[in-house]
């Protein structure tokens, strides 16, 4: 049994970058390390289960490239309840769409970065 949807990575603001160490979340939500309380200046970002071209687990905040070379953030929306992808060229939230649209070849996207580093793979 595939349990990658079960994963998340969390972002440190004041370091700017993802926490190497374990972590853990309770049933309220809160992050936990070390047996204390460890949410200030941190971000939980959750993985889609799905991944990439390379095998790339994709997550929430990565930003991925499509086929035709668009950019696209990953993020959950929660009126819909599921993973969406948003154009990073627009900021209305209604020209994004379900990362499970059929017509979407989400293995034929590549993971190129994510919302906290403004420079993306090429």
């Amino acid at each position: 049994m595939n349990n990658d949807r079960l994963r998340f990575r969390v972002w440190c603001e004041y370091h700017s970058n993802y926490e190497k160490d374990i972590m853990k979340i309770d049933t309220s939500g809160n992050l936990w390390h070390n047996n204390r309380p460890h949410t200030k200046g941190r971000v939980i970002e959750f993985c889609t289960g799905i991944k990439d071209c390379n095998g790339t687990l994709i997550s929430d905040g990565d930003k991925i490239k499509g086929r035709m070379g668009r950019i696209f953030s990953v993020l959950w929306n929660e009126e819909e309840s599921r993973w969406w992808i948003k154009n990073e060229n627009t900021k209305e939230w209604k020209t994004g769409m379900p990362l499970y649209q059929k017509w979407i070849d989400i293995a034929k996207c590549e993971v190129v970065g994510t919302i906290h580093v403004k420079e993306i793979k090429q």
